[in-house]
């Protein structure tokens, strides 16, 4: 069902194939047109969120943040905005990853004790 919303889509903006637009097919589709629709299919494909979901849209977030306070343009005040957005995203990042680094810090320290 998703797959036919999809192509109702690309019908209605008047592309015909998955072939790239040119002048022997000009109802093909455009390279911004098909990166919509990687994008779309990849999100009407998915069945559920990940943990790696969550992790990659918290670093794209935190990244975005980053160059906000690079940027010399964006005011102070907006800067002091965005601290608790960047805290919130962090400690969540911390709260996901810390079960795989405790795991990472005992398998060493078993290692360790296995050696001696």
């Amino acid at each position: 069902m998703n797959k036919s919303i999809l192509y109702k889509w690309l019908h209605k903006q008047g592309i015909e194939n998955l072939e790239p637009q040119s002048e022997k097919n000009p109802k093909g589709i455009s390279l911004e047109e098909l990166q919509t629709f990687d994008k779309y299919q990849k999100i009407l494909s998915k069945e559920i969120v990940t943990i790696e979901d969550i992790k990659l849209f918290l670093k794209q977030q935190l990244n975005v943040i980053d160059q906000k306070f690079k940027n010399l343009d964006v005011s102070n005040d907006r800067k002091a905005e965005l601290i608790p957005y960047y805290n919130v995203y962090s400690s969540f990042l911390v709260a996901i990853d810390a079960p795989i680094k405790e795991r990472e810090i005992l398998e060493n320290y078993l290692i360790q004790l296995t050696t001696n």
